[in-house]
Formats: structure tokens, C-alpha cells, sequence
């Protein structure tokens, strides 16, 4: 134990050494391989993590199909629930847009109380190519599904009514779409504060395509066989899991495209030490089944996010503050590793992690996703 404490010291650091990965096969020497997974350790565990909050979601795959139109060349699709503070903001830098492509916009009401409905009348009133849709409240993936019932754009496009696009964005990604063919087409974008000051920019590399929804169009056969999961927190878990991997590649533009607003009453803030952050695991272990059902092949890409995703379910869970839920986690995030034996990461990042839940070493994997 001195010796695995001496040599992870320097992996806590504000930087990672150099040897590290020198340093992760020193210790699967130093390591000796704890005994295997049983069935009635998984079980034991997921009925643990039910106790604390159970798994009540749905699965991705549609029960039908949706009606495929495409009379235009995007369909935005605006989910809003009691956003009268931003919806103008929203739809005003969605129509500002100047460009050669033809949109549709779906606004979906979902139920709000506030005066978000009056706002909405405007805007079905005053343009053609904008359509209401008023339902009761079904959360942020009911809201969404509404407006995939019918696809009426050769792409798609997520925009939540508290953001704003960027100006021409909607003309830069189309114009690469059709340049490249790609399936996803992603931008860069900025984070501003609830009052709209900037917070921060982020440019992602060429190839890499963060797991938001938004932010990026989307050929729309790639939601012809899937929706959002329903009654799950963390639902966009879906665009990193099924959309993304389905798709053929997802190249990004040098292009700014989108303001995401910080919101004080996001899921990432309100989950944050409840007991429903146990669904970030609920729906890793849904979508991993979905995904077999759809006959989407495992990859080294995807194993790399799979372990990213296993470390952040591990963060969510940390704002418990339950041991026993971090040990029940360990238990099952193992067993998702060990699917995969025939996978092995490359990536640095990851290493200790994988060696962790691989040698089945609870405080090791504990450090592994600081």
C-alpha cells in the first residue's frame, strides 16, 4: 500500500507526468488481481442504488416511426417549459439567421405556467414556417420527442429556449453539411451568465463532437428509430451513446454557432446532491442495452467514452456523499468494463481507471476519477 500511495502521488499533481503510463505498469505489477465479479455482487449492488432512487426511464428505440416530410432544409426544434425570461431572446436569433437554407421551426410548449404561451402566439402568427405544439409537462425529452413525431428537415437542429445561435451559424453548418455530406456537422460555442455576460468560448478539434445536443445539426435519419429516453435525468446521454457512434463521422467547423446559458436550474445544478443523479448510471446501463438492440458495434472510440462516462457517473454520485453508493457504483461500472475484455485504452486520462476496475480496487478507482 506505501508503495502504490508513493508511486500514485505524482498522478494527483496539477499536471500528469510524463511516465505516467510507464507508472500505471509498474503497478499492474505491483497490483495482484482481485477475484472476479459475481452475479450476486451486480445484483446486490443495483438493488442498493434502486433503494436510494429507482430506475423509472424508458428505453431510446421509438415504438413507431415518425413521418418523415422534409420539405426544408433544417428543422429547429425549441423545447420551452416556463421560459418567458428567454424564449424572445431564443426565437429572435433563431429567425435573424441570414441565409440560403430553408427552416422550420417546431416550438414545443411543455406546459408551461408562466406567460411563455401568449409570447409563443406571436410567433406562429406572424411567420409561415413556425409551428406551436401546447402539451402537459413531460419533461425535457417529452418535449423534444413532440417535435421529432414529424421530421420535417433533410437535418436537424436542438436549440433550449434559454440559448441563442450565433449569427450566419445556421448558414456555416448547413454550408459544410452540404459541402462534406456528413452525418453531424458541430461548431463552437460560447457560455454566458444568466444576465448574458460571457463567460467563456470553446473551440472543439475537427474531428471531436461533444455529447450535447445542441450546437450541431444532425441528418434527420438519425432520429427515425430513436428518441430521448424518457423519465431520466441526463437524458442528451443519448447524442454521446447512440447518435454520435451511429452516425459516419462528425467533423466541426472553425465557426462560433451557439450561446449556451448557464442555468441555475439546469439538471446539473438541481440533481446536484439528490438522488436522482443516480439516473446518470441508470441510463449508461439502458442506452449500453439499446445499443445492442440496434446492432451499433462496440469500437475503441466508444470504450474510450464509455470509461469517461463511468467517471462521470462517479461524479455525480460524489455529491451523495454515501460511501456505500460509491462502493454499489464500482461494483456495477466494473461489470461494464469486463463486457469488454477484448478492449484496452490508449488514452492516458483513462488508464488508471481501466486498471482500477479491471483489478477491481475500489480506492484506486475512487482516485482514478478525481
Amino acid at each position: 500500500a506505501k508503495v502504490c500511495v508513493g508511486l500514485l502521488s505524482n498522478v494527483f499533481a496539477n499536471t500528469y507526468p510524463k511516465n505516467l503510463m510507464k507508472l500505471i505498469s509498474s503497478l499492474h505489477n505491483i497490483l495482484p488481481n482481485r477475484k472476479m465479479l459475481s452475479d450476486e455482487s451486480i445484483q446486490t449492488a443495483w438493488k442498493y442504488l434502486e433503494s436510494i432512487s429507482s430506475d423509472n426511464g424508458e428505453s431510446c428505440i421509438k415504438k413507431e416511426v415518425p413521418c418523415r416530410i422534409e420539405k426544408y432544409d433544417l428543422h429547429i426544434i425549441i423545447p420551452v417549459f416556463n421560459g418567458e425570461k428567454y424564449i424572445q431572446k431564443c426565437f429572435e436569433s433563431i429567425v435573424a439567421q441570414r441565409t440560403d437554407y430553408s427552416m422550420y421551426i417546431t416550438v414545443v410548449d411543455d406546459g408551461s405556467t408562466d406567460g411563455t404561451a401568449d409570447i409563443l402566439k406571436n410567433f406562429s402568427v406572424k411567420y409561415d414556417n413556425v409551428e406551436i405544439i401546447t402539451q402537459e409537462n413531460a419533461g425535457h425529452s417529452g418535449a423534444r420527442n413532440s417535435g421529432l413525431r414529424r421530421l420535417y428537415g433533410r437535418y436537424l437542429m436542438f436549440v433550449d429556449s434559454d440559448d441563442e445561435l450565433v449569427d450566419n451559424a445556421v448558414q456555416f453548418l448547413m454550408q459544410k453539411a452540404e459541402q462534406t455530406g456528413e452525418d453531424i456537422i458541430g461548431g463552437g460555442y460560447t457560455t454566458i451568465a444568466e444576465t448574458g455576460e460571457l463567460l467563456s468560448t470553446y473551440m472543439p478539434s475537427n474531428s471531436h463532437q461533444h455529447g450535447f445536443p445542441w450546437g450541431k445539426i444532425y441528418k434527420s435519419y438519425l432520429f427515425e428509430k430513436v428518441e430521448f429516453p424518457m423519465n431520466y435525468g441526463f437524458e442528451d446521454t443519448i447524442i454521446g451513446m447512440i447518435i454520435i457512434p451511429f452516425s459516419n463521422s462528425q467533423p466541426n467547423i472553425k465557426e462560433l454557432v451557439y450561446r449556451y446559458r448557464v442555468n441555475s436550474q439546469g439538471i446539473t445544478s438541481t440533481a446536484a446532491g439528490q438522488p436522482k443523479v443516480l439516473d446518470s448510471i441508470y441510463i449508461t446501463q439502458r442506452l449500453l442495452k439499446d445499443r445492442e438492440k440496434l446492432g451499433i458495434r462496440m469500437t475503441h472510440d466508444f470504450y474510450d467514452s464509455l470509461l469517461y462516462q463511468i467517471r462521470m457517473n462517479q461524479w455525480r454520485a460524489w455529491t451523495l456523499r454515501n460511501r456505500a453508493i460509491d462502493r454499489a457504483l464500482f461494483e456495477v461500472s466494473s461489470k461494464l468494463i469486463y463486457s469488454y475484455p477484448e478492449y484496452d485504452t490508449n488514452n492516458k486520462h483513462l488508464k488508471l481507471l481501466e486498471l482500477a476496475l479491471r483489478n477491481r480496487y475500489f480506492m484506486l478507482y475512487l482516485m482514478a476519477c478525481v
